[in-house]
């Protein structure tokens, strides 16, 4: 499970090639999107009764509407056989998606992109967090790559792929004239809260943290992992225990440069137990509970001796990892941070300390603990090819390269440079990277214009690639919120109080909630920023990524109760199968594929809103009323707050009302959604600034993050725990 690590898909949308989450597959754009507007003659459907949910806490609300969806979960997570897993996880989406307390929106990717920075010479993965380092990323500073250039280094690179020849984008780019550049250069939004990689898991900490830690393994820009601080390992034959070498010069150094010391096998003890201390702030716990063997029970204070949990030293440089079960994925979770390293002399020097009862007393005696300050570099050690060099709060985050990194032989970038960008002029932004300034700008619709009439569009101008990110449409279930503290009234709620009731009863109505998302016109909505070409070529329909792996061989699905029965063939993607739970068991009213408007439905929507209002007693008079949130300081963000306004308004007629609430103040934005620490905290209706990408490579990184008891972090977006 990711944990809290949520995008902003408003702000960074603009300015970043990719957000949160690794890399994906390449955008394709779909010639037959589904059939949008009301027919002349609308189908039939048997709209199934909603079923009465009290509105008394976050657990009954959760029971009521997912628990049919955990219960699959939960006999899903044990199957080990890989494909019979998919198949399980696949029902269980199903389900999910149908219960719509969110819909998938968007992914990163699938613009128009102007770059200085080659194609795929970063870590390629569509999980963990290796997809954020730069220090391999080839840049050139004469020029932008032309689309020529990146289309031939696309074909270089899938040669690599498929017939193991080499792929150099640095030689090639050498080769056309350009002359590369060893500085990396963007601009954030948010600065990271804490430097503490292991007890956060919001990416606009980790983006940056994870470019001076590393871990056992990483992966290369084929996205082949590779050892990393590790050597070499085995694996015992019942798959439980995992025993990594480690290597024996690799250094802890400070944020002045200076060595402090060598990474240990212990220092890796030692970090996952702060991990799992800090994980009920974190949830970082929640992603290794039932998989290292005891790290549910420690978290749980079942025991309190960390010996008991399978972490463990044999000498200096061997790392023993023991888990509850076998878990065939368990490799691909070691480039996340739950694994990463800490050296117990320096953090208790900072005022740290181990044991869960420990570490709450420690952290809270916030005039002693000093461990993981977000504007003091010195307050972490640094491990990896960068360390921060200087942060400062909406003005600059900057890095340096660490001379005593083991690798710093195949290191392309010098140095790392973040300025600070309110969100307050893409267009300054655009001019910025033209002239060299910057890494990549996404173009919008806006902009597109002025690319042509400079030049750079025909010659330049690229479709970005998708990726495994997806932003959602996320509904508050249980609204307690209504203002944002300490901030101006823009995003306060003018509902009154029985308006504000007979919302949250709507809300937590199936049929009301199918109406809602049904009605909700994507790809006008997204063709705001992404222009009419371009509306749906990022559009998602489902939460994991369709594409996000496929089956290695043949399986058979059987349900003799309901007479169904197929068998997949081998190389079937997981989408795929989604699809065929979505139509076997709930009517095909959606459509998964990407880069299609696989929701909206107007005539669906009409249906259901009439059986809501039926339902729940709304008339034209007394109409639902609301509030969605939009962070303007972009016209194109202003113009998809009114379109979601008007197609919800249009397609629930006289049912429903929008408030479309407007701050450009970007703090009060971030508090009221992105900040929130708990669900009771969010201040919205509906929302769609947020987003999750995967942490290793198996669906349930994305589907644990709808645990209840707020140990999957996207149920706070619903408005839960």
């Amino acid at each position: 499970m990711k944990n809290k690590k949520i995008c902003l898909l408003s702000i960074l949308s603009i300015f970043a090639l990719v957000g949160c989450g690794g890399n994906g597959g390449d955008v394709t754009t779909s010639n037959n999107p589904s059939n949008n507007k009301p027919s002349d003659n609308p189908i039939e459907i048997d709209i199934e009764d909603a079923p009465a949910v009290d509105m008394t806490d976050d657990d009954t609300i959760y029971d009521d509407i997912l628990d049919t969806y955990w219960g699959m979960i939960d006999e899903a997570r044990d199957i080990t056989d890989n494909e019979k897993r998919y198949l399980s996880y696949a029902r269980a989406e199903a389900e999910l998606l149908n219960s719509n307390i969110f819909m998938p929106t968007s992914t990163s990717g699938g613009s128009y992109a102007l770059t200085h920075s080659a194609y795929r010479s970063t870590p390629y993965v569509q999980w963990g967090l290796d997809s954020d380092r730069v220090e391999n990323m080839v840049l050139i500073k004469d020029a932008l790559v032309t689309k020529a250039e990146r289309d031939h280094m696309e074909k270089m690179w899938n040669d690599a792929l498929k017939n193991g020849t080499k792929y150099d984008p640095s030689e090639y780019l050498l080769s056309q004239g350009h002359t590369l550049n060893r500085e990396y250069k963007s601009v954030y939004s948010a600065a990271p809260q804490s430097l503490d990689i292991l007890a956060t898991s919001k990416s606009s900490d980790s983006v940056y943290i994870v470019n001076g830690l590393e871990g056992l393994m990483k992966y290369d820009n084929l996205g082949n992992q590779q050892y990393a601080i590790a050597k070499s390992h085995t694996i015992s034959n019942d798959k439980l225990v995992y025993t990594f070498q480690l290597r024996d010069d690799v250094n802890w150094v400070k944020a002045d440069g200076t060595i402090y010391g060598k990474v240990t096998a212990q220092d890796f003890v030692t970090g996952f137990r702060h991990m799992l201390d800090a994980g009920s702030e974190s949830g970082l716990g929640q992603l290794v509970s039932g998989v290292v063997k005891n790290a549910r029970e420690y978290m749980a204070g079942k025991t309190t001796d960390f010996g008991k949990v399978g972490m463990k030293a044999n000498g200096e440089y061997e790392l023993q990892i023991t888990l509850e079960k076998e878990v065939p994925y368990f490799m691909t979770m070691l480039t996340y941070s739950t694994f990463l390293p800490l050296n117990e002399t320096f953090y208790r020097s900072m005022g740290g300390a181990l044991g869960k009862t420990e570490y709450n007393t420690a952290k809270n005696n916030t005039a002693n603990y000093k461990y993981g300050i977000s504007s003091n570099p010195q307050s972490i050690l640094y491990n990896s090819a960068f360390y921060f060099d200087e942060i400062t709060d909406n003005n600059k985050i900057s890095l340096k390269a660490n001379e005593h990194y083991y690798d710093k032989a195949n290191r392309k970038i010098d140095s790392i440079v973040y300025v600070y960008d309110n969100n307050s002029s893409a267009k300054d932004y655009y001019s910025d990277v033209i002239n060299h300034k910057y890494i990549s700008v996404t173009l919008t619709d806006t902009i597109i214009n002025d690319a042509k009439k400079d030049g750079y569009f025909e010659k330049n101008a690229f479709i970005s690639s998708t990726a495994a990110t997806t932003f959602l449409s996320a509904i508050n279930l249980n609204r307690q919120a209504y203002s944002v503290s300490g901030y101006p009234k823009e995003l306060n709620s003018t509902k009154t109080a029985e308006q504000k009731e007979a919302t949250r009863n709507a809300l937590v109505n199936r049929n009301f909630r199918k109406a809602l998302n049904y009605a909700f016109d994507r790809t006008t909505w997204n063709g705001a920023v992404k222009g009419k070409e371009l509306a749906t070529a990022n559009l998602r329909n489902m939460y994991t990524s369709p594409n996000f792996l496929s089956l290695e061989k043949e399986v058979k699905y059987t349900d003799s109760k309901n007479n169904i029965s197929k068998t997949f063939p081998a190389k079937t993607e997981y989408g795929e199968l989604v699809q065929f739970f979505i139509d076997e068991y709930y009517g095909g009213e959606i459509k998964v594929a990407d880069a299609i408007d696989g929701w909206y439905n107007v005539d669906l929507a009409k249906k259901y809103i009439a059986k809501a209002a039926q339902e729940l007693g709304i008339t034209a008079d007394k109409p639902i009323y609301i509030d969605t949130i939009v962070l303007a300081t972009e016209t194109e963000n202003i113009n998809q707050g009114n379109i979601y306004k008007n197609s919800i308004e249009e397609a629930l007629k006289p049912y429903v009302k929008v408030n479309v609430l407007q701050t450009s103040d970007q703090n009060a934005y971030l508090s009221a959604s992105y900040y929130a620490e708990q669900g009771k905290d969010v201040n919205y209706d509906t929302y769609y600034g947020s987003g999750w990408g995967p942490d290793f490579g198996d669906p349930i990184s994305y589907l644990d993050t709808f645990l209840s008891n707020g140990e999957g972090n996207m149920t706070k977006v619903c408005g839960l725990y």
